[in-house]
């Protein structure tokens, strides 16, 4: 996320962007990049470093300058990654745009009830920077766009304040959500074989701090793996055993 700071008629604000790699319910105010604008490469303040190491600021501050530069209302940049959102993009195309009508939450980012949501799709590229080019194409032929649709990758979303940013955020998450299920790719039934045992095949604990904080691995899960080792390799049978000797001798080298 990004939020210029400053006058609102100030023409070189400096943005306030979040770090990468940070999960949002663990952010301070500290843990905030002040980052010049335009351009987004020059760092004013850098926030101190965690025990975990120094803070990296995200990759998108150069796109985020972008949209500033073109989008004088925009005051705040959220970007999300969605499956509804990589299922959106992937239906219209890049360079397709994203309609919806007849919804009420379309309010929510500045449309009208009678009126038609459009939002751009864009394609994705090996790294942020480069879809600066695209994002700024798509401002120029969407001036009025709250929104723009990356496709296999997620949304940045605009705002006059980072809490309408927000606003703007969830009530587009709620209407891709919709849009998902009215085109038949909603929720899919779990196969005969995982109902008939009753139960998930997987169960899925974490993804790089995405389902819960980092912290949770070294917390709670590696504690529990501490403690549950020396009971499972005293009662596991040499066939199950071996294997697992093995590849952490592997490991090790």
């Amino acid at each position: 996320m990004a939020a210029l700071v400053g006058p609102a008629d100030s023409k070189h604000a400096p943005m306030l962007v979040t770090p990468s790699g940070v999960p949002k319910e663990q952010l301070s105010p500290e843990d905030l990049f002040l980052v010049a604008s335009p351009g987004g490469g020059e760092l004013l303040k850098v926030p101190p470093a965690r025990s975990s190491g120094a803070l990296k600021v995200s990759d998108s501050g150069e796109l985020f300058a972008a949209v500033f530069e073109h989008r004088k209302d925009a005051r705040a940049i959220c970007h999300i990654h969605s499956v509804a959102a990589v299922l959106a993009a992937a239906a219209v195309g890049a360079g397709g745009v994203f309609r919806v009508q007849d919804l009420e939450m379309i309010k929510g980012l500045g449309i009208r009830g009678d009126g038609v949501l459009e939002v751009p799709v864009i394609q994705n590229r090996p790294t942020e920077p480069e879809l600066v080019p695209d994002v700024v194409k798509a401002l120029k032929d969407h001036p009025n766009a709250p929104a723009i649709l990356v496709r296999d990758h997620g949304a940045y979303v605009f705002g006059a304040s980072a809490e309408k940013a927000k606003i703007a955020t969830e009530c587009l998450g709620f209407i891709l959500d919709v849009e998902e299920r009215r085109n038949g790719a909603g929720p899919q039934e779990a196969p005969a074989k995982r109902r008939r045992m009753g139960g998930p095949a997987v169960l899925l604990l974490d993804v790089e701090g995405t389902t819960t904080p980092i912290s949770f691995v070294k917390d709670r899960l590696f504690p529990y793996a501490a403690q549950a080792v020396g009971p499972w390799a005293r009662a596991a049978s040499p066939a199950e055993l071996e294997p697992v000797v093995a590849a952490f001798k592997r490991q090790c080298e």
